[in-house]
């Protein structure tokens, strides 16, 4: 029950933090900041000229959690998107670390 109550919570936060990304992106005259705590905090960085935006993805190697990470990938392509604004540069740097 914890457990689902707080996972209810990350991805209202989530979802609060990519649709302020969504909407920054396409210039949107109006950012939802005000949708969630997480995105209230951050409005600063949304707003100063020349910010810029670091997404890290985490996903596990192990079969019985593709699911998971392929949903965590597709959140992430998601706030990154495809469409590049005029003198903008998109990378994608694919990294991988392995914790024992």
């Amino acid at each position: 029950q914890e457990r689902q109550k707080e996972s209810a919570e990350i991805n209202a936060s989530l979802f609060a933090l990519k649709e302020c990304v969504r909407a920054r992106a396409s210039n949107s005259s109006r950012v939802p900041f005000r949708n969630h705590n997480l995105t209230r905090i951050l409005r600063e960085s949304f707003e100063r000229d020349g910010a810029r935006l670091c997404v890290i993805a985490a996903v596990s190697p192990n079969a019985t959690d593709t699911e998971h990470s392929v949903e965590t990938l597709r959140f992430a392509t998601a706030i990154v998107g495809t469409d590049s604004q005029e003198g903008e540069t998109r990378t994608v740097v694919p990294a991988m670390k392995t914790f024992e």
